[in-house]
């Protein structure tokens, strides 16, 4: 069996790999390096069009590192146009993001029904539903494929989107005859426990120039407040919580390749007076990721992004035994046990407003519909202070 996939693999040991700005590149990218490190497979085969013209068949800075790292490992990068004559010698098993789904379906269906099987993983719900169905076919329909989605609430969303494409359908376009509907899996995902793991306090906190007796309060994430969360909540609340103990400090690190938000919440951070205890730290390779979170003490994520259906970032504090006060939201409710192993804050939508924005949805970027959607999201600042206080 060969294992095939259609992102790109571009993580750099010491560079800043824009693949690892969002956590769909993470999720894949790991993938990937999980199956070589514990699959038992022939090969692993990359059908890209996204690596730059004339690049195939030369050497990559990335894979050029994996295959060090992997030695005994087949890793080719093919033409996804060779995709039709390579299925029909290969045993090809396939991971694909919801963008190239309805190609990878339209070849198989070219190749014959048993060409290969097609597991989809719906990370911060990038499949649009309706790519799932052609007229009177559903590409995820047949018993070996899996749509894979990684929380409670991502599958409870998947189901009822693709209900709804149903009642559109038969209402919309007089189809009686409904098939069968794609299979939905949840598998949360994972992370690799022997890189993030709890390591050398001291070591890291000199290492990032931090005094060693400070309180370190830790938000890690893509700094957007369109894709991930708007931080002046946390600003407001450590302002309030830096009165009482001084001997605090924010550190928000996180992908920032537009240079736009890290700036704004430095600029928030000396109006209200805390900057000389906000440390940002933006745009840092992959790898410096151990170093940053075993620097902190409490790891806070308020996130009110409705593309937030697992959260890496959580998972990563856990491992490196940090406790977390995060968001009462989406996929974080199936990782944070309240009381446990940190504090879920509550978190308000508002409805009306999401009626709203799915209206002119058509019209607007996804971008615009998120953005739309945080902005009528919000966390309870009271409680938020409270957790981070007790834990303090």
């Amino acid at each position: 069996m060969v294992y095939a996939q259609t992102t790109r693999y571009a993580r750099r040991r010491h560079g800043l790999a824009p693949d690892d700005r969002e956590g769909a590149g993470v999720a894949h990218q790991d993938f990937l390096r999980a199956v070589l490190q514990y699959g038992e497979t022939e090969a692993v085969h990359l059908f890209l069009e996204t690596y730059p013209s004339g690049t195939i068949g030369k050497e990559d800075p990335a894979l050029d590192e994996l295959k060090q790292e992997f030695p005994g490992s087949r890793i080719e990068v093919k033409r996804a146009r060779d995709l039709p004559s390579l299925c029909r010698q290969t045993r090809y098993i396939f991971c694909t993001s919801g963008v190239f789904l309805a190609p990878l379906a339209q070849v198989r269906l070219a190749c014959g029904a048993e060409a290969y099987p097609i597991s989809c993983l719906t990370h911060a719900l990038d499949v649009p539903v309706p790519v799932l169905f052609f007229p009177g076919a559903v590409v995820l329909g047949r018993s070996y494929d899996a749509l894979v989605t990684s929380s409670e609430a991502g599958r409870i969303t998947l189901e009822n989107l693709i209900s709804a494409t149903w009642e559109m359908a038969a209402r919309e376009l007089r189809i009686s005859r409904r098939a069968a509907s794609p299979r939905i899996v949840k598998i949360p995902l994972g992370i690799d426990s022997a890189f993030m793991a709890r390591g050398d306090r001291a070591f890291a906190r000199h290492s990032l120039g931090l005094e060693q007796d400070d309180v370190v309060l830790l938000y890690v994430g893509r700094l957007s407040e369109e894709q991930k969360a708007d931080l002046e909540p946390l600003l407001l609340v450590f302002r309030r919580l830096l009165a009482d103990h001084p001997n605090i400090l924010l550190m928000i690190a996180g992908q920032d390749v537009e240079g736009r938000y890290g700036r704004a919440v430095e600029s928030m951070g000396k109006t209200m007076g805390i900057s000389h205890r906000l440390k940002v730290l933006t745009n840092f390779p992959f790898f410096s990721k151990p170093l940053i979170y075993n620097a902190g003490d409490i790891f806070v994520s308020p996130v009110d992004n409705v593309q937030e259906t697992f959260g890496l970032a959580l998972l990563e504090a856990m491992a490196c035994s940090l406790p977390v006060v995060a968001s009462d939201w989406s996929g974080y409710r199936d990782l944070v046990c309240h009381g446990r192993n940190g504090f879920l804050v509550p978190t308000l939508w508002d409805c009306a407003s999401a009626d709203v924005v799915s209206q002119i949805a058509p019209m607007c970027h996804v971008t615009v519909r998120r953005r739309l959607l945080a902005q009528h999201t919000a966390i309870d600042i009271r409680a938020l202070y409270q957790s981070i206080k007790q834990l303090v």
